[in-house]
């Protein structure tokens, strides 16, 4: 039976679980539609390319959504007019990030994903990335995740779980949630039943206590107060469920990391915010669960390597992977127990949700 995800969406305006999908008709270049509409406080999101669009307005593809909206206008109007006799289709939240988010946008849309409705896209297996979290999240996941709900936050084109966690395989329900339209569309090539959702992660459009299993590779980094976003997402998983996330930590204080190599080696660092607060992140998890595996990696000398490799020779194979990723270990634990130059600075962390037991006066 398909995972009805009505059934834990809720209203990102109003926090409403009052969802309903309206089908539409194919038509022209537009597949696999529909509205999504919120009986209580009647606002409409839209389901477009089999993506569901559950973010502001203010911050949805204007020119997706405007020829969206003039390819099924009567429809839309026709619809929409049984929940609100104003006829209103788009509204504006106050919302004190939205520049920013708006920025985020953009820089995933314009600089990573290209591919347009139709197109294909699949990236090669990136043993730098992909070896490390199969080896602390994957591994550790996959026996018990059978029948099991995981949810990827900023999951962009859904690469790590397609390589590492694959939902045909395991036989498990995937969804995929970016803030970029496109990125999802890249999804789709790698996950064609997985369940797409546009939003903010800052403000998930899920119910409490929904998911089996939450993860962020690369996410939480970019996202103001990304501590509160963790909080929340602790919030949505159910109890017993496990949360993973690989994302650079504030050790970053390497002054050899930063040093710019031919002046063209930069930093692993995204063009909003670096990283999020290692001692933060801990004292969340430690109060509410447990952490099953913690895995700290990435000195300086790594960067080096890994991106002197890029601009030379351009090894990907696991060999490479292997060298680099065992001298790093042996620079962290040996200079970088004697100086903060040379500690890691990224984190993989698995994380279990536990009741506490109330203590006793």
């Amino acid at each position: 039976m398909a995972f009805d995800i009505l059934r834990i969406i809720i209203c990102p305006r109003c926090q409403s679980n009052q969802m309903e999908l309206v089908p539409l008709p194919d038509k022209n270049s537009f597949r696999h539609c529909g509205l999504i509409l919120c009986k209580s406080c009647n606002e409409i999101f839209y389901k477009i390319h089999n993506i569901f669009v559950l973010l502001d307005k203010e911050l949805a593809n204007k020119k997706i959504i405007s020829d969206f909206v003039t390819v099924y206008k009567e429809e839309i109007t026709k619809i929409y007019h049984q929940y609100n006799e104003n006829d209103r289709l788009f509204c504006s939240v106050v919302d004190n990030n939205l520049d920013w988010k708006k920025s985020e946008i953009e820089f995933w849309d314009n600089r990573k994903y290209k591919r347009k409705v139709g197109g294909s896209h699949i990236k090669n297996y990136n043993y730098n990335r992909m070896e490390v979290r199969k080896k602390n999240i994957s591994s550790i996941l996959k026996s018990s995740i059978k029948g099991k709900v995981l949810v990827e936050f900023g999951g962009g084109d859904g690469a790590t779980i397609f390589y590492t966690l694959n939902p045909s395989k395991y036989q498990y329900t995937y969804i995929n949630t970016d803030i970029s339209f496109n990125a999802l569309l890249l999804g789709q090539d790698y996950h064609p039943n997985g369940i797409f959702i546009q939003c903010d992660a800052t403000n998930p459009p899920f119910q409490k206590e929904t998911f089996d299993i939450i993860v962020n590779f690369g996410t939480l980094h970019h996202l103001p107060e990304n501590d509160k976003v963790i909080e929340n997402q602790i919030d949505l998983l159910k109890s017993g469920g496990y949360l993973a996330l690989h994302e650079p930590i504030d050790r970053r204080g390497a002054i050899l990391s930063r040093f710019n190599l031919f002046r063209k080696l930069n930093p692993e660092q995204s063009d909003h915010n670096e990283y999020i607060v290692e001692k933060r992140v801990l004292m969340l998890f430690e109060r509410n669960g447990r952490i099953i595996n913690y895995y700290v990696e990435y000195s300086p000398l790594r960067t080096w390597l890994v991106r002197l490799n890029e601009l030379t020779v351009k090894f990907n194979n696991k060999l490479m992977h292997w060298i680099f990723a065992n001298i790093d270990q042996i620079v962290i634990k040996t200079a970088g127990k004697l100086t903060d130059s040379f500690k890691g600075s990224s984190a993989l962390i698995l994380f279990k949700k536990e009741k506490r037991s109330l203590e006793k006066d």
